[in-house]
């Protein structure tokens, strides 16, 4: 759609009672509320993922913002936000992210310039003090849930 020579972006909307598995791709923005398990492609386009949303699927986007239930690696080309009721098992690979108190997060981060190249993902939750994880008490397979280590 036009609007006095700019383009509108467009919004899909996946619904609570939908159940999709396979790819989804598109050049939209995207609102799921159902059920997606396989592969989601939104590049240049941002993805928001419902509440009531379980997602299991490996996603590419623009920005992703996460309300609900994902498992998954994360790739964004401008930033990942996992908001309070959100919950993420899986890897993060974006220049920025956004981690809200109460959000669950149980992977790695690898945070990217926006040339590509890598940064330090030091400041990955400010709960934890700087140094090994080892002196903060997280070992390997551990998560951190909004600055508490899962046991």
């Amino acid at each position: 759609m036009l609007n006095e020579g700019r383009e509108i972006k467009g919004r899909a909307n996946l619904g609570r009672s939908l159940i999709i598995k396979g790819e989804v791709t598109g050049s939209e923005d995207l609102t799921i509320d159902g059920r997606v398990e396989g592969r989601i492609h939104l590049e240049d386009h941002d993805l928001t993922i419902g509440e009531s949303s379980k997602v299991s699927a490996e996603v590419h986007a623009k920005n992703i913002t996460i309300y609900g239930d994902v498992t998954g690696d994360m790739v964004a080309d401008e930033k990942v936000t996992l908001a309070d009721s959100g919950r993420l098992v899986g890897n993060i690979k974006a220049p920025r992210i956004s981690v809200s108190d109460g959000a669950q997060f149980r992977g790695n981060v690898d945070m990217v310039g926006n040339a590509g190249e890598k940064r330090a993902a030091t400041k990955v939750l400010s709960a934890i003090p700087a140094g090994p994880p080892e002196a903060a008490g997280v070992h390997s397979g551990q998560g951190v849930r909004a600055g508490v280590l899962d046991q």
